[in-house]
């Protein structure tokens, strides 16, 4: 039977930061096997890859994990990770946030499961989800967000929202594309969580959840 699983929440949150405005700064650390990290401006936390590390403390079975790679995670100005791995931050005052799924293998929407639980402070977060068959390509939405009467439902083209069930009636065996590349992160990429459209720009975001098999 094809089937999407999904478990996807929004909520509006709110995310505490300080008054200070510190000037940004980029700082490396030597890290065995990997000396690339990205320092979190004004922040003592630095982040490599899904891996954040407090200045001199070693990296050990402690150290957080975030639960999506930072790496993947475009237009915020501040974030970071929790000891839980949870990524909360501050996005860009002229962006939108965006989080995508590295795509290696071509495999139908219906073969997928996606667990994702994350929001934003527009509440009308959504994931767009690019799709191919036969040489025609496809972008469908699924909406995240708490303030409007589309969440939990697709847009697929039609005029009014439709289920799970019936958005993989149409679409379930188109092939997720693998080669999609989105221009405002650089990067070719898949289920991009969006915190919003191009008018809801700023304001806060937290991602808890971000499972997509």
């Amino acid at each position: 039977m094809k089937k999407l699983i999904l478990l996807i929440v929004g909520a509006i949150i709110v995310v505490a930061c300080n008054n200070k405005t510190p000037e940004p700064k980029t700082e490396f650390v030597p890290v065995p096997g990997d000396t690339t990290v990205i320092v979190i401006p004004g922040d003592t936390v630095v982040v490599r890859d899904t891996v954040i590390i407090t200045p001199g403390i070693p990296i050990g079975p402690s150290t957080p994990i975030s639960v999506h790679p930072v790496k993947q995670i475009e237009g915020y100005d501040t974030l970071k990770v929790a000891k839980d791995g949870v990524v909360v931050g501050i996005i860009k005052s002229n962006e939108t946030i965006s989080a995508w799924k590295k795509i290696d293998t071509q495999k139908k929407l219906s073969e997928y499961t996606m667990e994702i639980d994350a929001t934003s402070s527009h509440g009308k977060s959504f994931v767009n989800v690019y799709l191919t068959k036969d040489g025609e390509d496809k972008r469908i939405s699924y909406h995240v967000g708490g303030k409007t009467t589309y969440k939990g439902k697709w847009s697929i083209g039609e005029a009014n929202p439709v289920s799970t069930e019936e958005m993989l009636q149409k679409y379930g065996d188109w092939i997720v594309r693998d080669d999609y590349f989105e221009w405002s992160f650089g990067d070719t990429g898949n289920f991009i969580w969006r915190s919003g459209d191009s008018t809801q720009k700023g304001g806060e975001f937290e991602i808890r959840k971000f499972d997509v098999k």
